[in-house]
């Protein structure tokens, strides 16, 4: 947490923390896209955090990119029963076996005033981050 005063309050605190996650997924994913050499247009998420709305939204904003979020926290299990259908004869293959079974989805589209706001304080966290971790060593 950085930045903080006597005015910070709570729910300050909560979304600072959302956004810190969201930077450390958009510094993986452009980490990712740097090895593979391949620029990555869309983030699919499930599960217990994707279920906030607002989460979503500053996911979408940091990352600059549409956010998919599945309705279903069981994508697993969905995928273990594809496979399994596939494999009993169920379904010709795993595309079939997904087109058949695949999930409700929300779409986030990253909001342009968030999207600069976001970007001109990333820098600052990576500065910020980089001092911490050579702080450390």
């Amino acid at each position: 947490l950085y930045g903080m005063t006597l005015s910070t309050g709570r729910e300050d605190i909560v979304r600072s923390l959302l956004e810190g996650v969201a930077f450390q997924i958009r510094g993986n994913i452009e980490v990712n896209e740097e090895i593979c050499g391949k620029h990555i247009t869309t983030v699919k998420i499930l599960g217990g955090g994707a279920k906030s709305d607002i989460w979503c939204s500053i996911i979408a904003a940091v990352l600059k990119r549409e956010v998919i979020r599945f309705e279903s926290s069981e994508i697993a299990a969905r995928g273990a029963a594809i496979l399994a259908s596939v494999g009993s004869g169920l379904f010709r293959d795993c595309k079939h076996g997904y087109e058949s079974m695949k999930d409700e989805t929300t779409t986030f589209k990253p909001d342009t005033q968030l999207v600069h706001f976001y970007n001109s304080i990333y820098s600052k966290y990576i500065s910020i981050e980089e001092k911490l971790i050579h702080s450390l060593q």
